[in-house]
């Protein structure tokens, strides 16, 4: 048996999605806590490169870029879940591909933006999307040692 936790005997995933944006697919490994602890370390990847492309098309990649990065890494996340946040992940999962699926093939930066904006405004996250971040954010903090400030 190896130890949970070892760099050779956990499972490793890469979830590549469709879209234009640039960037690498981002693999997560290990178990939860890992894929966790990865996260934190992956930020600029995860929203893209720092671009200094400013015109519509531009503009339209990136928000494309992100929605592809949420998808992948909540997908990976919900692959296997922990069971005390599996419903939770599932929430955020969905919530990454149904709004990636929006904008995929959107052609026009101002459609992906009112879409970004739809996605993460403070008046339209849900309540059951907040509670369900709120919880996975207690899990990580108390059960991973990752403080969630």
């Amino acid at each position: 048996t190896t130890a949970s936790g070892s760099d050779d005997g956990d499972t490793s995933t890469t979830v590549a999605g469709g879209g234009t944006g640039g960037g690498d697919d981002i693999e997560l490994t290990g178990d939860f806590c890992d894929k966790a602890r990865q996260l934190e370390t992956v930020g600029d990847d995860l929203f893209g490169e720092t671009s200094t492309d400013t015109s519509p098309e531009g503009l339209l990649a990136g928000v494309q870029q992100m929605f592809r990065a949420l998808d992948n890494v909540y997908g990976q996340l919900n692959e296997d879940p922990p069971a005390a946040i599996a419903d939770e992940i599932g929430i955020l999962a969905e919530f990454a591909s149904s709004n990636y699926e929006k904008v995929k093939d959107m052609t026009s930066y101002e459609e992906a933006a009112k879409i970004a904006q739809t996605a993460f405004g403070q008046d339209s996250v849900s309540d059951e999307f907040q509670a369900a971040s709120d919880k996975i954010g207690a899990y990580v903090e108390k059960e991973c040692g990752i403080s969630q400030e």
